[in-house]
């Protein structure tokens, strides 16, 4: 993509030279926190948008829980969520942000988040995809520190950015859109992917190869058999997973002892490190016993599995 843009020096780094250094607060027409309420199963006729609802920059609105208000408020209607607000999370999965795209007569926002309500100057899809950026999230650690527990009202007005003119704005924002639509379709095709593996795995983890594939393979079960964990192929056996194989500990490599190699080095998590040496020979599973507990993971090669890993040792 050509640009075709000057660019200045200011205080935040180097910029269009159509573009402006604002605060949120100046291109606000309000800021302010939410409401008190707690969720409720009965049908309250009030939905509520809490921080744990904020998924991804997005939101199930269909899947709100109703609310109890608990606190008195003459004003109730400065709560309902509208089209172009942006609700941010100020605790919990604090700066964690979800754009309204549609009115909402029966939908408020809990007391932990707060809504930015933008002036017509600035677009707020524009202004939703800058809070996803490295630049929002640099100011907020910046002013809070690595373990940020909650963002208030001041800090939010106070937080620069660089602005385009409105077209270009809007500009920007279509193309992230074009972008996430993308993203959206992937995914959606990947999850379907997956659920097709999850059932093959099923089908033929437990019945085998069909009769129809035994043209191909030579392999086709027609004749079944009830055991204790079910109906399985009339060849097959019901075995403990110890009689095949075994868990071995894995052996401790801190960082300094590791010397740069071509063998990975397994945690339990995958791949920390390489190292010159190995001690199990590949290909091999290495499952994790501390911290991400009962990780599998496949390596194709020889490796080295460090001492928060079993790895498998077939009998």
């Amino acid at each position: 993509m050509k640009n075709s843009h000057n660019y200045k020096q200011t205080e935040i780094g180097k910029i269009p030279k159509e573009w402006e250094i604002v605060r949120l607060g100046d291109i606000s027409d309000k800021i302010y926190y939410g409401i008190t309420a707690k969720a409720t199963e009965k049908n309250t006729g009030i939905r509520m948008l809490r921080t744990t609802d904020i998924k991804n920059y997005s939101a199930n609105w269909s899947n709100l829980p109703f609310c109890e208000i608990t606190e008195k408020r003459n004003d109730l209607g400065k709560y309902l969520l509208k089209k172009g607000d942006l609700i941010v999370a100020r605790a919990g999965t604090v700066g964690v942000s979800v754009l309204v795209e549609r009115d909402f007569n029966d939908t408020i926002f809990g007391s932990y988040l707060i809504k930015i309500k933008p002036k017509p100057e600035a677009n707020s899809k524009f202004l939703h995809y800058f809070f996803q950026s490295h630049t929002f999230w640099r100011h907020l650690l910046g002013a809070q520190g690595s373990t940020m527990k909650n963002i208030n009202l001041p800090l939010l007005k106070s937080l620069q950015l660089s602005l385009p003119p409105l077209p270009e704005q809007q500009k920007i924002a279509e193309i992230l859109s074009t972008v996430d639509q993308a993203i959206e379709k992937v995914d959606d095709s990947i999850a379907k992917t997956e659920r097709l593996k999850k059932g093959l795995m099923q089908e033929l983890l437990t019945k085998g190869l069909p009769v129809a594939s035994a043209t191909q393979t030579g392999i086709g079960h027609k004749e079944f058999k009830n055991t204790e964990i079910g109906r399985i192929p009339k060849e097959w056996e019901v075995v403990r997973l110890g009689e095949v194989f075994s868990l071995e500990y894995g052996k401790g490599l801190t960082e300094k002892e590791r010397e740069n190699g071509e063998y990975p080095v397994y945690g339990s998590n995958g791949v920390v490190g390489y190292h010159s040496q190995y001690i199990v020979k590949g290909p091999g599973i290495i499952v994790g016993r501390k911290g991400t507990i009962g990780a599998i993971t496949w390596s194709d090669r020889n490796f080295w599995p460090i001492d928060t890993t079993y790895y498998i040792l077939l009998k």
